[in-house]
C-alpha cells in the first residue's frame, strides 16, 4: 500500500500540480481526497 501511496502522489503532485489529502478514524477507515485543477 505504501508503494502505490508513493506512486499516486508524485504523480498527482508533480505531473497534475493537485494536492492529496486524507482523514483516518481509528476503526472507521481512511477516506482519500484527491484535488486536480480543471484546465479548460
Amino acid at each position: 500500500m505504501t508503494a502505490a501511496l508513493v506512486g499516486a502522489h508524485e504523480i498527482v503532485l508533480e505531473k497534475h500540480d493537485s494536492s492529496i489529502k486524507f482523514n483516518s478514524s481509528v476503526g472507521e477507515g481512511t477516506e482519500f481526497v484527491i484535488e486536480i485543477p480543471v484546465q479548460q
